[in-house]
């Protein structure tokens, strides 16, 4: 599945603006995941990352440090990447 997306973006490009999208869902989620669902389902890892229990900060700590981190450490890599090895989408249309 990987290799079919990835040929599916040389084919018909990459837009730049995917990160800042997916940065803004990911801050509309994560919370809302932490509100909503309870800790014995773990969404998105917001209560116990890789299924260990997170202790080391408050809870809404680390709710905002994940917030954080995924489009610093995620997102913002893999655009660059991206970047490198795609070409810009045309625009619709065209």
């Amino acid at each position: 599945m990987p290799l079919l997306l990835f040929l599916a973006l040389r084919r018909l490009g990459h837009d730049r603006r995917g990160w800042l999208l997916q940065s803004g869902l990911c801050w509309l989620v994560l919370p809302l995941g932490y509100w909503v669902t309870e800790p014995e389902r773990n969404i998105n890892w917001v209560f116990a990352p890789f299924g260990m229990d997170q202790v080391w900060l408050p809870p809404a700590v680390y709710v905002l440090l994940c917030m954080l981190a995924y489009p610093l450490l995620l997102y913002l890599p893999a655009e660059w990447l991206l970047r490198r090895l795609l070409p810009r989408a045309r625009p619709a249309g065209v």
